[in-house]
């Protein structure tokens, strides 16, 4: 998928020039890059993590689509993942989408959604959702703006399992 759009010479306002924005399947090349934008997210995970999981998450329920430009490289990604439980229809979960903060407000973020959506369609979803931390104000503005519907708010509770978690039920 190519898409136009505006990048300073700096990187930090879209301008008239125009770029091309290339969006395709992350690598174990990507790794690094990926790892980078991760920690804008707030997830700190190292690159031989990501380099394994990119390998290990491989199949047609999962994938990690990334935005490359010519001068930049990758300037954001996103990932996908099919579901269906007892209670919910085959849907898409987009479990990570980041966008370099150079790269923002540009059309970068939207056409990552845009591709998660085609995505989705194409693996026979009627649905794709996504959480957002609701201290994440700037992403609740952007996906109000995108046209996402807000269902609802939740909390997240954590049991851990392995090697020195909690036993008990």
């Amino acid at each position: 998928m190519r898409l136009q759009i505006g990048f300073t010479a700096g990187g930090s306002a879209p301008i008239l020039n125009r770029v091309s924005l290339r969006l395709r399947p992350a690598t174990a090349a990507d790794a690094g890059r990926v790892t980078e934008l991760a920690g804008h997210l707030g997830y700190p995970v190292t690159e031989e993590a990501v380099r394994g999981r990119l390998v290990l998450l491989r199949g047609d329920d999962h994938a990690l689509s990334v935005a490359t430009t010519p001068r930049e490289g990758i300037v954001g990604w996103v990932e996908v993942r099919l579901e269906q439980t007892i209670l919910t229809e085959r849907r898409c979960r987009i479990t990570g989408l980041v966008v370099s903060p150079e790269a923002r407000r540009l059309g970068v973020g939207r056409a990552l959604l845009s591709w998660a959506t085609a995505w989705a369609r194409a693996h026979g979803c009627q649905e794709t959702y996504l959480t957002t931390n609701v201290l994440r104000e700037d992403a609740h503005a952007f996906y109000d703006a995108a046209g996402w519907e807000r269902r609802k708010t939740s909390h997240v509770y954590v049991r851990h399992v392995g090697p020195g978690g909690v036993a008990g039920g």
